[in-house]
């Protein structure tokens, strides 16, 4: 399905501006392009093209009297209201093949988690695949049918590829799995509270305390000598004699 999306060139308008009148402001950059364009697509347009093409699927994007082919390469959101508000697109050459993330979509169930009570691990939401334009999925499924048994998992290797496409991800790789659900004993153990012994650390710093007493007032022992790194201490001032007392 052929999925367009008319833009236009924008010189000297503000993203400000723009947002409040119904267009998001872009970039289109990569294959074919002497330099970066700057654009505006409208809001709804673009949501409906976004919808359909996803970020592996091609849009041919018309710029002027110019299509260019283009996947969308990334895009920001307000993060109040969760509306694009600015978006890239990658110009590309539907002949040359590229690497680029495609999203997984579990199917079914796992009988291990309907019949054992497994617990269902999901490490990898994603794989990177390489491909010419053409043969991009816009997501690879993933069926959870062969998890029968705990620690049964699905590899990298086992997720089918459209024809002409290689995943790029190491071939063992765990893309999902299914543990067995924790015991009781497990639990416990994990809600257990460490308890601190007041006693012990306050017992433990007095005897420190009545040790370091005992150093120094063995240092300062007649014909002692100070320990390395210890300073003596100081003779304490004699007394002023008191006032009116015979010299």
């Amino acid at each position: 399905m052929k999925i367009a999306l008319d833009a236009q060139s924008r010189v000297k308008e503000t993203a400000f501006k723009l947002r409040r009148t119904g267009w998001v402001p872009g970039i289109v950059y990569g294959a074919g392009l002497p330099e970066a364009l700057a654009i505006k697509v409208e809001r709804k347009a673009f949501q409906s093209a976004f919808k359909s093409a996803g970020e592996t699927q091609i849009i041919e994007l018309k710029v002027g009297d110019k299509t260019v082919s283009v996947l969308l390469h990334d895009y920001q959101r307000d993060p109040m209201t969760n509306a694009v508000i600015h978006v890239d697109f990658l110009a590309i050459s539907k002949d040359k093949r590229f690497k680029i993330d495609v999203p997984l979509k579990f199917t079914g169930v796992a009988p291990a988690v309907k019949n054992l009570g497994g617990v269902l691990i999901t490490n990898l939401r994603e794989l990177e695949i390489e491909a010419v334009p053409g043969s991009l999925p816009a997501f690879l499924e993933v069926s959870l049918a062969s998890l029968v048994n705990y620690h049964d998992e699905i590899l990298a290797q086992d997720v089918k590829m459209p024809e002409g496409a290689k995943v790029m991800n190491e071939p063992h790789v765990s893309i999902v799995a299914v543990l067995p659900p924790r015991t009781q004993a497990e639990l416990e153990s994990l809600s257990g509270v460490v308890e601190e012994k007041v006693e012990e650390v306050g017992a433990d710093k007095v005897g420190k305390a009545e040790e370091a007493e005992g150093e120094a007032a063995a240092g300062a022992a007649p014909g002692a000598k100070p320990a390395a790194g210890v300073k003596p201490a100081a003779p304490a001032p004699k007394a002023a004699p008191a006032k009116g007392a015979a010299k």
